[in-house]
């Protein structure tokens, strides 16, 4: 696989989880933010089918250029650190970007799309976590364990249940 093709998938990838956890994460968590503005400020609070379905869609628009960011930022993330670690200062990474887009950019704004953020990064790195280690190593399809046919269970099996390896 070339380094472009290897490219291509990762970014795709990051694409495709972004928009679908920006959905749920930014959009809808989003949604909730807003009715708690209004219910904090005593403002009139109006739900519609085609409010949250817009909200929803800009949720995903915003998870996807936050997808982009961790593209670009992921070999700086805490590459070391655990996930819960690495999702919530992605989602402070993400907060401080797009957090122009809040409006009105009040305090207590902020305060109610903060869990939004963490929730998005939390899940975010959390699916990516997930899906690079079912990918395998990119460069090498070969060394994907749910491609070897159950040798590699078989390896860990035996590790897991004796001292001594026995490759079936």
């Amino acid at each position: 696989m070339s380094s472009g093709a290897i490219r291509r998938r990762r970014v795709l990838a990051a694409v495709t989880i972004g928009a679908i956890t920006g959905f749920f994460t930014l959009g809808l968590g989003g949604r909730l933010a807003m009715f708690g503005f209004a219910q904090l400020t005593e403002r009139p609070n109006v739900w519609t089918l085609g409010g949250t379905v817009n909200v929803g869609f800009a949720g995903s628009v915003a998870g996807v250029f936050a997808a982009m960011l961790f593209v670009l930022t992921e070999r700086w993330l805490l590459p070391r650190a655990g996930v819960l670690m690495r999702g919530a200062v992605f989602g402070v990474l993400t907060l401080l970007v797009l957090s122009p887009g809040i409006r009105p950019p009040w305090p207590l704004t902020f305060a109610l799309f903060v869990p939004a953020f963490l929730a998005y990064g939390t899940g975010f790195v959390a699916i990516w976590s997930y899906w690079r280690r079912r990918a395998g190593n990119w460069t090498n399809p070969d060394s994907n364990p749910a491609r070897c046919n159950g040798d590699a269970i078989a390896v860990t099996s035996a590790l897991n249940h004796s001292d001594k390896l026995e490759v079936r």
